[in-house]
């Protein structure tokens, strides 16, 4: 073998090294973005699961119970006939101190109570400024279908309290983390706005602006207790 058919297998063999090299490298680099990806999506998670299981945790709080029992306050919309349907909307503002007044809920697919309980570009629910969070509260059907039938016998509806012996709510809290979506906030926020009618409209919005969500459905026995009786599963696309 002569010296020039000896430097050709040497720049073979120095090629063949830097190809297996560079395909490590290139391993090694998908194997490291797919796990940021993974921990990222984790992070991501948490972080909602956090912000609705917050809301529903101040929804779920003894001492506000007897409050929101009052015939002008949350609970008592519903006591009216003409509000027995309504879906109450509310925005889980963290520059807010009570979160679930009803002068600053809205009626989903109305306007009887105006539109402040839906969430807008700048409605965070923490002081990191980047998860909104949206809750859903509605009255379940009664058991035997008796209109007010969670009312005691004899019991007159007046101000303050109202003495409810027991009301079953449904409640959904919507997290989404707008950053991280493909689509602009302004187009995010409005999956969750007065234009759809149902959560469902909503949720698929969501699902079609790509954005990071998190939904908690529970349901809840109020009156002389307070129980969560039925929590569905988390879901996220």
């Amino acid at each position: 073998m002569n010296i020039k058919n000896q430097q050709g297998a040497t720049l073979i063999m120095v090629l063949i090294v830097l190809l297996l090299i560079s395909s490590i490298a290139t391993i090694a680099m998908k194997t490291g973005m797919f796990g940021l990806r993974l921990s990222t999506n984790n992070q991501v998670d948490s972080l909602l699961l956090e912000n609705n299981n917050s809301a529903l945790f101040n929804l779920e709080d003894p001492s506000k119970v007897s409050q929101r029992l009052a015939t002008n306050s949350m609970y008592g919309h519903f006591l009216s006939n003409a509000n027995a349907d309504d879906t109450l909307v509310f925005c889980y503002r963290s520059s807010q101190s009570e979160f679930f007044d009803i002068t600053r809920a809205s009626v989903l697919g109305n306007s009887k109570l105006g539109s402040q309980g839906y969430c807008g570009e700048s409605d965070f629910s923490g002081g990191r400024q980047v998860v909104i969070s949206q809750i859903y509260i509605s009255r379940a059907p009664d058991n035997d279908g008796t209109p007010l039938a969670g009312l005691a016998t004899g019991v007159s509806i007046g101000q303050g309290s109202i003495g409810i012996t027991k009301m079953k709510m449904n409640a959904t809290s919507i997290s989404i983390l707008p950053s991280f979506a493909n689509s602009g906030i302004k187009d995010i926020v409005e999956c969750l706005g007065s234009t759809y009618t149902k959560i469902e409209d909503s949720v698929n919005c969501l699902g079609r602006a790509k954005v990071p969500y998190n939904r908690q459905d529970a349901q809840y026995m109020i009156g002389t207790d307070f129980q969560n009786v039925n929590t569905k599963p988390a879901t996220t696309p």
